[in-house]
Formats: C-alpha cells, sequence, structure tokens
C-alpha cells in the first residue's frame, strides 16, 4: 500500500485534486470529515470544546456550529491552538486507524489523505509523499469570500491562520498549481499521478 499526504492552502483546490485522484483509483481519506466526526455530541473532544469556549458555539440542535466555532477561533490564535490541542490528537489516531482497515482489506490501494493541516496534525509522518496544491492568494481570498460568505480580512485571516505557502512547498515531494483552469488541474495530476505510479 502506498500513501500520499494531499495538503494545500485554503481553497486551493485540495478537494477537487481529491475528486481527481479518486477517479483515478484512489482512496481519499478526507481529514476535515474525520474532524467533524471526533467533534459529535456524546464524544470526548465534543464535552472538551464545550467546556473551552461556552456553549454558545453550539446549533440548535446542540451540534457544534462550526461556523460560530471559527469565528471565535480564527480571530484569536491562543484560541485556535487551544482547539487544534483538543481536536487534532484524536484525528491523527482516527487516520491511522483507517488506514490499518484499509491496509488488511486492500493491501494494494494507494490512499490519499486530504488534510489542509497535514504538517500541523503530524499526518505527514503517515505517508510516502507529500502533494501540495497552490493557489495563487487572489484566487484564494475570492473562493473563501464566494464559499464562505465571509469579508476579505476573515478570508485572509483564515489563510494566514495555516503554514504559509512557502513552507508546505518547501516541505512537499511534488506541487500542484491551480491558477488557470479545471481542464489544465487535470492534465497535471493525471500527469503526476502517472510518475507516481511508475
Amino acid at each position: 500500500m502506498k500513501i500520499i499526504g494531499l495538503t494545500g492552502g485554503i481553497a486551493s483546490g485540495k478537494s477537487l485534486v481529491a475528486g481527481m485522484l479518486t477517479r483515478l483509483g484512489a482512496e481519499v481519506i478526507d481529514a476535515d470529515e474525520v474532524g467533524h466526526q471526533v467533534i459529535e455530541p456524546g464524544l470526548p473532544a465534543y464535552y472538551e470544546i464545550i467546556n473551552t469556549f461556552g456553549a454558545a458555539i453550539l446549533d440548535s440542535n446542540g451540534k457544534v456550529n462550526r461556523k460560530k466555532l471559527g469565528e471565535v477561533v480564527f480571530s484569536c490564535p491562543d484560541k485556535l491552538q487551544k482547539l487544534n490541542h483538543i481536536t487534532h490528537p484524536r484525528i491523527l489516531s482516527k487516520i491511522h486507524d483507517l488506514i490499518e482497515v484499509t491496509k488488511k482489506q486492500r493491501p494494494q490501494a494507494i490512499v490519499v489523505i486530504e488534510a489542509a493541516l497535514l504538517f500541523e496534525i503530524g499526518l505527514h509522518l503517515l505517508v510516502d509523499e507529500v502533494w501540495t496544491v497552490e493557489s495563487d492568494i487572489g484566487i484564494q481570498v475570492q473562493r473563501i469570500k464566494q464559499r464562505n460568505k465571509v469579508t476579505e480580512e476573515q478570508a485572509l485571516a483564515r489563510i494566514k491562520s495555516q503554514l504559509p505557502s512557502d513552507r508546505r512547498i518547501a516541505r512537499a515531494d511534488r506541487v500542484i498549481y491551480n491558477n488557470a483552469g479545471v481542464d489544465k488541474l487535470f492534465g497535471d495530476v493525471m500527469e503526476i499521478w502517472g510518475s507516481f505510479l511508475n
């Protein structure tokens, strides 16, 4: 089994690339989805988050409202660090378990871990190669504003809360640039996938 760590800045096109890799035969583990799972009501992280940030971050059904939580943590690095301290070890542990299950069931699989915070969580320690998807910051800001319905200032705060792109690029084995449309992106992904298999 081979494991690829797929990272990149917020709104760089990671999920788009992950979808392309799924079509090419990879099995994708979405760290963001795992992050949703570990904060479900009744789980330890859920109670830790309420104790740390208060019940105001819950929705009407008693679940963690990620938009409200995001507004709290992205405006304050200390609060973001507290949230990461609660969630990151649990995300790492769950993804490790998912990989072990796949290894037993499909030993020839190529697994892709899609994670914006690949290095921050420590997921890069589980992979054979790191691929990063990068976009110009202006493009990222526009995508975040449209997708998350936030201001330019809020979009920039989210970008700044992550590892700078030059540090991701320096640590990656392969870099995929997503500034020129889907067709170009798919062509680049196909090329990198082909060279990875060979």
